[in-house]
């Protein structure tokens, strides 16, 4: 069948042309018809200069991300992928450009190149502070699987080189910096090292944590400073230091910070821990108002019962009968099923519209009421 791929009009199309021609003036269209595989070439180059643009700028990063949707599934689906599709006329008037693009439906190696694109990381740099722990260590691998350099931070040298090990066996990419995340001064100069050694920063993940099951009244103030400093000074202060550089150098970056079922809900025997989770819930949504005019986004990742080493101590027989009776899947979760939600919110293609978000993976533990 034949499709209008591209008018000049007041459209979201429009923006596609003044987009090239501001920022990309040598390349330019041929207005009158022109041979099909052509046009094809050129429309490419318009297609890679605007996901470079996204990747490295964030002005004008929703006009950019409307204009990359009309190309990826109304033009790349024939033009490019597809092999078949062609460009069988191309004309001007009345103010306006429209090219007839003929093109068959999709292939299932179009789909799966699209996939690939939509969650693909390459050429990032991803900083996950918490990335020696069990969960933020999958996700930190997730992230490496998809094409980004991943910068693991924490205080355990021989986990780091544990998981990075595992990284780099599956052809990851990446390197350890001991940091503690509870000090401002220790996080200047980690982002400072970031940046010489990788000389860019796209992602940030907070998820240094740590819990207690100390009874409400008895709980000291050493404890209580503790936690809050590893739970929630931690990330706010991530997010000051690396925001700024977000913020200063227009990156349309992505923070996902490690949120809890108890920051969403009220678990028994986790005083101190429900309260530091329900401030980086209600941080991260403040983010996320503030900085998304400037391309950045911030959201939440929620996960629901995971075994992991914060909350060993807490799990004991009688509270993981609590728990499966709560939880419709009636299990735990497992480390790697957080990684494609961690993707979602990392990738400014399949999460591009995403920011102030609670993403919860919990097994149906929160749907569940009586």
């Amino acid at each position: 069948m034949l499709v209008n791929a591209l008018h000049y009009c007041k459209t979201p199309e429009h923006f596609a042309l003044d987009c090239f021609f501001i920022f990309c003036p040598k390349l330019t269209f041929n207005r009158a018809a022109h041979h099909a595989q052509t046009k094809i070439k050129q429309l490419k180059r318009v297609h890679e200069f605007l996901c470079r643009l996204r990747r490295t700028r964030a002005q004008n990063l929703v006009t950019i991300n409307r204009v990359l949707q009309h190309f990826e599934f109304t033009i790349l689906g024939g033009a490019f992928f597809g092999s078949h599709g062609k460009i069988i006329s191309a004309a001007r008037g009345a103010g306006k450009i429209r090219f007839s693009v003929l093109y068959p439906a999709p292939t299932s190696a179009y789909l799966a190149d699209m996939s690939n694109d939509l969650f693909s990381l390459k050429g990032l740099v991803a900083v996950v502070i918490g990335g020696t722990g069990e969960l933020c260590g999958a996700i930190a691998e997730g992230f490496a699987s998809a094409g980004a350099q991943v910068v693991l931070v924490g205080r355990d040298p021989a986990k780091a080189e544990a998981r990075m090990e595992k990284i780099k066996a599956d052809g990851g990419n990446g390197y350890f910096i001991p940091c503690d995340v509870a000090r401002k001064n220790d996080l200047d100069a980690l982002l400072a090292e970031v940046l010489k050694q990788s000389g860019r920063c796209d992602i940030l993940v907070n998820g240094a944590g740590v819990n207690s099951a100390t009874p409400f009244l008895e709980i000291t103030e050493e404890e209580y400073d503790r936690i809050m400093n590893i739970n929630t000074k931690a990330t706010f202060l991530a997010c000051q230091v690396f925001g700024r550089y977000f913020v200063e150098n227009k990156i349309a970056a992505s923070i996902i910070n490690l949120g809890s079922m108890s920051g969403l809900l009220p678990l028994s025997r986790v005083f101190t821990y429900s309260m530091s989770k329900g401030a980086i819930h209600n941080l991260s949504k403040n983010l996320a108002r503030e900085w998304a005019p400037l391309g950045i986004r911030v959201n939440t990742l929620v996960p629901g019962f995971f075994p992991a080493e914060q909350n060993k101590k807490v799990l004991v027989p009688e509270r993981i009968a609590k728990i499966m009776s709560h939880t419709p899947m009636n299990r735990f979760g497992s480390a790697g099923e957080l990684v494609g939600a961690a993707l979602l919110l990392a990738s400014n293609t399949a999460g591009s519209f995403i920011t102030g978000h609670e993403l919860v993976v919990d097994g149906g533990y929160s749907a569940m009421t009586i």
